[in-house]
């Protein structure tokens, strides 16, 4: 047994009632033919520390039970980045761009072949102030180099300065360019997560009620089929000090964190790589497939080595009605993604805390 294997049949989770035995359903990945175990021996009843944050369970406890498959599930992703003129700015001791363009070089640096990557920008390049971006690289497999060929050409000047088409552009036509990518980006892969991350420095412009536009093209994202979430990434005090409009981009993309900045708030190269780290480490690796729907989702609790994880935090889980699957993120992602003996189990309808 190989132990890619074995860590499948580790990470294997179930839904179980917190007040009855249940069976456990484990699915192995596919590199083993024929291995495909299911055991009837009923999992010990699990009871809930009060000590450690625990609560009397609710009715539903444990009215549903789902195995979760642990086969890493691949993920495209479209980056939507802004090329407006104010990216010239600093942040620290760089202009935004060059540190958006450092942090996009160590991300690909650290890929997962799991993930395919695409890339739009706005403005569009030679074109007048305000126009919208295309789609500048489709998504597809091995796309770095190319995202790279066209990020690094553009220099950290104003156009007004430069005039040439390695210069950044006018106006921030957020909207449009989203509109764009909803169109033509190709994020409809069924077998695939399906996902847009939106870096900004500011307020969207060039358009009638332009923040209400993004909002309403991203929650579009979302209400589709499949489901394509999107991440918010906010780069200096444009966004920091004014954060109403990025929430609410992060809730419409069901990417929310909690807290009174929602959407990964940058103003540094340091942190918008973590932030970038933190989002595109959540994607595959840690993202699990539920055979069926929680008629709930608010009732779904994990527990990562036996203690629990918040729900919808930058470091906790998340849950993807689009694709019916569990998302981990930041260190839950990288504690399951470094530790082969890691155990992750899945509640639904019961209270938190440590598992006895």
């Amino acid at each position: 047994m190989s132990w890619r294997y074995r860590f499948a049949l580790i990470l294997s989770a179930t839904m179980f009632s917190c007040l009855d035995s249940a069976k456990v359903t484990t699915t192995g990945e596919g590199d083993v033919p024929g291995n495909d175990e299911k055991s009837d021996t009923p999992t010990p009843t699990p009871t809930v520390d009060a000590a450690s944050g625990g609560a009397p369970d609710l009715p539903n406890c444990g009215s549903q039970n789902f195995a979760v498959t642990t086969t890493q599930i691949g993920a495209n992703v479209m980056l939507v980045l802004d090329r407006s003129d104010s990216m010239t700015q600093k942040v620290g001791t760089e202009t935004k761009w060059d540190a958006l363009k450092a942090s996009v070089h160590t991300l690909f640096a650290a890929q997962t072949s799991a993930i395919d990557w695409g890339l739009a920008l706005f403005p569009r390049e030679s074109a007048p102030s305000c126009t919208p971006g295309l789609v500048n690289v489709p998504i597809g497999p091995g796309n770095s180099s190319t995202i790279l060929g066209n990020l690094d050409p553009m220099m950290s000047v104003s156009s007004q300065s430069g005039g040439n088409a390695t210069t950044l552009g006018l106006g921030t036509p957020t909207g449009p360019t989203l509109k764009a990518v909803s169109d033509n980006g190709k994020l409809d892969d069924l077998t695939r997560e399906n996902v847009v991350i939106l870096m900004t420095d500011g307020q969207p412009g060039c358009t009638d009620n332009p923040v209400q536009l993004v909002t309403n093209i991203i929650s579009g994202l979302y209400a589709r089929t499949p489901s394509v979430r999107t991440f918010v990434i906010g780069l200096g005090s444009g966004t920091s000090s004014s954060p109403g409009a990025l929430n609410a981009w992060a809730n419409a993309g069901h990417t929310a964190l909690t807290g009174t900045t929602q959407y990964y708030q940058a103003n540094d190269v340091t942190q918008l790589t973590s932030a970038l780290s933190a989002i595109v480490g959540s994607l595959a690796s840690c993202t699990y497939m539920l055979d069926t729907a929680p008629s709930d989702p608010s009732l779904l609790t994990a527990y990562l080595n036996g203690t629990s994880v918040t729900m919808n935090s930058a470091d906790g889980f998340s849950y993807n009605a689009g694709m019916q699957s569990i998302v981990f993120s930041g260190a839950s992602c990288a504690q399951i993604q470094s530790d082969a003996t890691s155990q992750v189990q899945i509640l639904y309808g019961c209270s938190g805390g440590t598992i006895n």
